[in-house]
């Protein structure tokens, strides 16, 4: 690491140093080039920690093929231990939509032949809570319920069913069932026998976990039915009881019952089909890169991105590094973050490579989003030369899917 040094050394040493070290932009002028005055060629990037230089023209490949971030977008220089309204705001939407699709994708395996009613339901959950909502069965139909959480979050879930207003339990996921949970999977599908339409509560807990979580309605016609069908049980055994009144009825929560047109097999499922697995990841993965863009606009002002967002699905204590390229003339900002109620506390280091000296990080108030170079602590490399440094993200509290992107203006 390399030290500041005094304006009164001689300028051979300064500029000699200087070709090795980035600096931290404060309110100092702006400097054009490479003529800086000792105190700016030479300051910190966040947290004090000298930012060193920078060989190569744009951001290098990730070690783990992920590159930069990608945006362009803004900053203040407070620091911040959480998303801004607009970034939590996009990151719920966001989750919300990758669980939606993830059903849509399950509901191709498990509820075949059926289509949506209604919309999905959402809730947040912690470990052993509940989320309810009113779906009216018709004569004549039979269903399937499909309940989701994203990844590492809510990871076993239960769905029960119950005929109101009496709160008869009707039927159950099975209890081998995980993420998702599926009451009235393939030949198992609920059915009610009743001449008129009933209501009933379907209710979903987090057995263990917690995180947002979805769940989906489906229904198609009965056409003829034996006996044995049109009397059969919901999934885990518990005879369906029947139902009044035409289409789902609303949320206790306002949020209503699932949406789409798709299908299911016989056999009992612990994790999401590998479609309904893949479509999750890469929402959540939309999600987080839509929020990094609005939380640049409070902590990156002016600046632009630099490639694309890196991801990776971090343990607590886990390391995710990718590299980037620091050009002369520009000054940087890193903004890492992970989804709601998975990674809490993230950590930003940077390290010129390929000595691997710290040149910045953090600050250790960061939780989520962590950022490194917020508003005017900006790291500012001061080296004629592009270098590459390696952008070093990790999981402090929680685990989760986590992206970082790289922010960058001209000095």
């Amino acid at each position: 690491m390399v030290a500041p040094m005094r304006n009164s050394l001689p300028l051979a040493v300064l500029l000699a140093v200087a070709a090795f070290v980035p600096a931290a932009c404060s309110k100092a002028p702006a400097v054009p080039g490479v003529t800086l005055d000792a105190g700016l060629a030479l300051g910190a990037g966040d947290g004090g920690s000298p930012a060193i230089p920078g060989p190569n023209g744009s951001p290098a490949a990730s070690t783990s093929g992920a590159p930069s971030a990608s945006a362009s977008t803004a900053a203040s220089g407070s620091a911040s231990a959480a998303p801004s309204g607009s970034a939590s705001a996009l990151l719920t939407a966001g989750v919300d939509a990758a669980i939606d699709a993830a059903i849509l994708a399950q509901a191709a395996k498990d509820a075949p032949g059926m289509t949506a009613e209604g919309g999905t339901g959402h809730e947040t959950l912690q470990q052993g809570g509940h989320f309810g909502m009113v779906v009216t069965m018709q004569p004549g139909k039979c269903y399937t319920i499909i309940a989701m959480s994203a990844p590492l979050q809510v990871s076993e879930l239960d769905v029960h069913l119950f005929m109101l207003p009496l709160n008869l339990e009707s039927g159950h996921s099975p209890p081998t069932d995980k993420n998702p949970a599926v009451l009235g999977r393939g030949a198992q599908k609920t059915c009610p026998i009743s001449p008129i339409a009933v209501p009933y509560k379907v209710d979903v807990s987090a057995r263990k976990g917690a995180g947002r979580i979805a769940v989906g309605v489906f229904s198609k016609s009965k056409v003829t039915l034996d006996a044995g069908l049109a009397l059969g049980a919901g999934d885990g055994g518990s005879p369906a009881i029947p139902g009044p009144n035409g289409s789902p009825a609303a949320s206790t929560s306002g949020a209503p019952s699932a949406s789409a047109s798709t299908a299911a097999s016989g056999s009992a499922s612990a994790a999401p089909s590998g479609s309904a697995s893949a479509l999750l990841t890469a929402g959540v993965d939309a999600a987080i890169d839509a929020a990094i863009l609005a939380q640049a606009a409070k902590d990156a002002p002016g600046m632009t991105a630099e490639g694309g967002t890196g991801h990776e699905t971090l343990q607590q204590g886990g390391h995710f590094g990718m590299v980037v390229t620091m050009q002369p003339g520009k000054c940087y900002t890193i903004i890492a973050m992970s989804a709601p109620l998975q990674v809490s506390e993230l950590d930003v280091h940077l390290f010129m490579l390929p000595l691997n000296l710290e040149s910045g990080h953090s600050p250790p108030t960061d939780k989520n989003p962590a950022v490194l170079g917020r508003g005017a602590q900006k790291t500012c490399p001061i080296s004629p030369i592009a270098v590459p440094y390696k952008v070093d993200v990790s999981a402090r509290k929680g685990a989760g899917r986590i992206a970082v992107g790289v922010f960058s203006k001209s000095k």
